[in-house]
């Protein structure tokens, strides 16, 4: 069953999407009301179609009705119907010597109408449910663009490419399954009023098969076709969370040959979803294939009644027994296609309703400031800072305090979980701060829009983002009206420059997906060529040389101290090497500020840094012997 929580949706056992908090009452919307709340924005556009979708099923009814006065024309026979009756006032309307002539153009008209209309309906209900789905596909991508950054990080990367990508083909699915839901079940009735009219008698005969159709699809809906399509979808999101990491981590894979392992956890999770796709399509045939087979042994059991009777009786009976035959041929695959569209939808809902949480949520995101960031004049604060993740019972960031000065190199550094990447999200505006605040010139980062205070920003982190596009175009990245010159100024700040030209290609060389071409510093070369050509007024380093080899990394630093002239500077590091000729050194031990100055104010104390800074000459010795 699809349980919905108060932590998100929860498909299968074990699997859960937390895409956002919800209240108590949600769990039990109904599956009407997920169908209805992509329905209801259009119900300007749902009146015509409902009008059109009538009309439609009354010519194709006429349609039908025409034939049996027709076939009845002449044989003057006492099947005195209503249909026989109206039809006959119809064709007395119109002075002909050949009234058959006339009741066949009766019969053109009627058809050219029906056909009409169902071309029509054809064409807006699919305009309508391409508008509803592409809306839908808007949306979801929007809800992505406005969630705040934890809302990725909380996510696995794989359940949200399927939330944005395959499960709004099932909204497309179940749109167009109620369309023709509703169009078929119309239909249905007015081809049942119509088989009244012939002969009631086969038509409560036909309601039994009617019956034992409802009983079949009840059955097959609730034992075999959603409990499977459940199923199907959570595989399906395992799929794709097992290829996403496959592909993120292939070469891990391979150096650690673990190739079988992750060819078993894939091939296990398609050899399900595919054998309750099996299921559901071999039950989808099942009610369809047994009401035939009972309506035409019905069929066959009347006429073997009827040649019992005497020559004149079957003769009298013919036209009615034809006629009717007819159209509960047209009707009995009526009422299976309302039975499939029926199965369709239970198939698409478990998609649909993940897709219908996510857009009804009320997803975290980072307000936006009034103010807009023109100049950036003395230092950026960080008063009494705390905060802590989603789910940890811990703060991260203990009273942090401490300034970053315009035109200074700032350096924040310490162990491993101390809190140094946590700042830079702060700063960045990717989380809010529990308590305390962050302030620019006095102001609260807070307070000012989020474009306006970004722009001021340039970053560089130690997962580089790459796109499989050219070096030009990743250094570029955003600035669609920049010039090749500052291109090439910025890459040569970075000292990226040399080795982009001893490529193939040189700027218009093709990186590969994640950059997959180039080397780990080549990497990280062109982020800070991306960051440097923005001409930042602070430059954020996460990191930033911790993949370069020793002469790189100078090459860097010597453009970062290039830079750090008239720019403000921020390095969070891990190596303490990289930080020396910094203006300041801020010192993080388990979320605390524990020491602030510069290297050597801070070796002279003999505290924290020192021993880190220290410990980590030692173990670079030892490295260095160790590869002699």
């Amino acid at each position: 069953m699809l349980l919905v929580k108060n932590i998100g949706i929860e498909v299968g056992e074990g699997s859960r999407i937390k895409y956002f908090n919800r209240e108590k009452g949600e769990a039990n919307i109904g599956k009407l009301a997920i169908i209805w709340y992509f329905f209801r924005p259009y119900k300007v556009q749902l009146g015509i179609l409902l009008f059109v979708m009538f009309f439609s099923g009354l010519m194709e009814m006429l349609n039908l009705a025409v034939l049996y006065p027709i076939i009845n024309f002449g044989l003057d026979l006492q099947n005195d119907t209503f249909i026989l009756r109206s039809f006959d006032k119809v064709v007395n309307l119109f002075a002909n010597d050949n009234p058959f002539f006339v009741s066949c153009v009766i019969l053109m008209i009627i058809t050219l109408i029906a056909t009409a209309f169902k071309i029509f309906y054809t064409y807006f209900s699919h305009k309508l449910m391409i508008k509803i789905v592409g809306d839908t596909q808007k949306k979801i991508f929007s809800k992505y663009l406005t969630a705040d950054y934890s809302f990725f990080t909380q996510n696995q990367q794989g359940k949200l490419i399927h939330t944005g990508t395959i499960a709004p083909d099932h909204v497309l699915n179940i749109v167009l399954s109620t369309i023709r839901f509703t169009y078929d079940s119309l239909n249905s009735i007015l081809l049942f009023s119509l088989l009244l009219a012939i002969a009631w008698q086969g038509t409560m005969a036909l309601i039994l098969i009617g019956l034992i159709y409802t009983m079949l699809i009840k059955r097959v809906l609730e034992k075999v076709i959603y409990k499977c399509a459940v199923i199907s979808n959570d595989e399906d999101r395992k799929k794709n969370v097992i290829l996403n990491e496959f592909i993120n981590g292939v070469k891990a894979i391979r150096i650690f040959f673990t190739l079988s392992g992750w060819k078993k956890k894939y091939e296990s999770v398609v050899d399900k979803k595919l054998f309750n796709q099996l299921k559901m399509l071999v039950a989808r045939v099942i009610p369809e294939c047994s009401t035939r087979f009972i309506f035409f042994v019905l069929l066959a059991g009347v006429g073997m009644y009827l040649s019992q009777q005497s020559r004149g009786a079957l003769i009298a009976a013919i036209p009615l027994f034809g006629s009717f035959a007819v159209v509960a041929n047209r009707f009995l695959p009526s009422i299976q296609v309302v039975g499939n569209d029926v199965m369709s939808i239970a198939h698409s809902v478990p998609n649909t309703k993940i897709v219908y949480n996510l857009l009804v949520s009320k997803i975290k995101t980072i307000s936006d400031g009034e103010k807009v960031l023109k100049l950036f004049d003395k230092e950026i604060a960080f008063e009494r800072v705390w905060f802590r993740y989603e789910n940890m019972r811990e703060y991260l960031l203990k009273d942090v305090s401490f300034e970053i000065k315009k035109k200074k190199v700032t350096a924040v550094v310490g162990p491993s979980g101390s809190g140094k990447t946590t700042i830079v999200n702060l700063l960045l505006k990717l989380y809010q701060a529990d308590k305390g605040k962050i302030k620019i010139d006095g102001t609260d980062i807070s307070d000012y829009t989020n474009e306006s205070f970004l722009k001021k920003i340039g970053y560089v982190s130690q997962e580089t983002f790459i796109f499989n596009d050219t070096i030009r175009e990743n250094i570029r990245f955003g600035m669609e009206n920049c010039s090749d010159e500052l291109i090439f100024e910025a890459a040569k700040l970075a000292h990226a420059h040399d080795f982009i030209m001893n490529m193939q290609g040189g700027y218009d060389a093709v990186v590969g997906d994640a950059g997959v071409k180039l080397s780990g510093g080549q990497r990280q070369r062109l982020a800070i060529a991306r960051a440097m050509l923005r001409k930042p007024e602070i430059l954020v380093l996460d990191e930033a040389t911790s993949s370069l080899d020793n002469i790189a990394e100078k090459n860097v630093q010597q453009a970062i101290n290039q830079v750090s002239q008239h720019t403000t500077v921020l390095v969070i590091a891990h190596r303490l090497s990289t930080v020396e000729r910094a203006d300041k050194i801020v010192v993080l031990e388990n979320g605390f500020v524990r020491e602030q100055g510069d290297h050597n104010a801070l070796m002279a104390q003999k505290g924290l840094y020192f021993n880190l800074y220290t410990k980590e000459g030692w173990e670079g010795e030892m490295v260095t012997l160790l590869s002699k």
